[in-house]
């Protein structure tokens, strides 16, 4: 195994899923980095300008799925994460970021004493709110909890949803999903499924990709 693959294991390889991952992780450096002078702000905005041109590539790919299109995108991602990983280790090891926000960005903490993370065990609470036309928010919380924060070791929820002419029963049948790295997220439906039910229903999941028990199945009509 090539030294660096071991290390590279927790960034997500799927472009979604590396998207989320990368949206939380600079969604937290932006609200706390600040607070971490280590950091000099020319690396942060060198990370911030290749992640907006890989998610210009993304979705250009997903406009027009050609293989030129593919391969543009392969090469702007794995730019990004070479950028990452060594901003990473470059930076976010080491005091002042604690094991607990590296926890909250999805980086596995190195310190002789671990804290493990295993299998989320926690359920997702969630509600969904018609957003406009052909939009619904989707909230979540851990179940019982008040605040929207993920339990310890989880990059986010992944949501699971089916649109259809009603309610369906069981989480087999959502057949669409996506990693939410946090609350609200907002899905936004073809005018075709106007009018139609959408079941849907959340699981933590963590750095690993390891998931935990669904949620009960929700439902709303698509506005």
């Amino acid at each position: 195994m090539h030294p660096d693959h071991k290390k590279s294991d927790y960034i997500p390889k799927n472009p979604d899923q590396f998207r989320a991952w990368m949206f939380n992780l600079l969604d937290y450096l932006n609200s706390h980095g600040t607070d971490w002078p280590n950091i000099p702000v020319e690396r942060s905005q060198e990370l911030a300008t290749q992640f907006v041109a890989f998610v210009n590539v993304r979705e250009k790919e997903l406009r027009t799925p050609t293989p030129a299109n593919k391969l543009d995108r392969k090469q702007e991602q794995e730019k990004i994460v070479h950028i990452v990983r060594a901003y990473v280790n470059q930076y976010l090891h080491f005091e002042p970021v604690t094991n607990v926000d590296r926890a909250e960005m999805g980086i596995p903490n190195h310190d002789t004493i671990r804290t493990p993370i295993g299998r989320p065990t926690a359920e997702v609470e969630t509600d969904l709110i018609p957003w406009g036309i052909r939009r619904v928010q989707v909230t979540f919380r851990v179940r019982g909890s008040t605040v929207r924060g993920k339990p310890y070791g989880c990059t986010g929820a992944i949501v699971a949803w089916h649109v259809g002419e009603r309610q369906v029963a069981s989480p087999e049948e959502l057949g669409y999903s996506a990693l939410a790295s946090r609350s609200p997220y907002i899905l936004t439906f073809p005018e075709s499924e106007r009018g139609k039910v959408v079941s849907m229903a959340l699981c933590w999941e963590n750095a690993k990709g390891e998931r935990g028990p669904w949620s009960e199945i929700i439902s709303t009509i698509v506005p």
